[in-house]
């Protein structure tokens, strides 16, 4: 599992409650170009991803990446999910803060459509 967050606090928290869930996360990274090379190195099974970095305009790209290698991923925001572009409205969503059971919803929203 590949964990793309700029916020610590969340990260840490998004570890934490994966780890409970018996998933194993090998990547957390806060920023755009080390998720893209870890999903072109390590191709992992599952991203949850923040919609919107500190310092940066809304940036679809790792979005799009997974979505064309076909990557199950979740999008975690502080925003509203109209934010996100029609390719990506289905995307499963959860909004912060969330607690475990928004989290583990969205898991299995995202292993529905798979």
């Amino acid at each position: 599992m590949l964990i793309v967050e700029d916020e610590p606090l969340v990260a840490l928290m998004l570890e934490d409650y994966v780890e409970e869930m018996g998933c194993r996360f090998a990547v957390t990274t806060g920023s755009t170009a080390p998720a893209l090379e870890t999903i072109e190195n390590m191709e992992p099974d599952f991203v949850i991803l923040d919609v919107l970095m500190k310092d940066e305009e809304p940036d679809f790209t790792i979005a799009d990446e997974l979505a064309a290698r076909h990557i199950p991923f979740i999008f975690c925001s502080g925003h509203h999910r109209n934010i996100l572009p029609d390719r990506h409205r289905s995307t499963p969503f959860i909004s912060k803060p969330f607690g475990d059971d928004e989290l583990v919803s969205a898991l299995r929203q995202c292993r529905l459509r798979k």
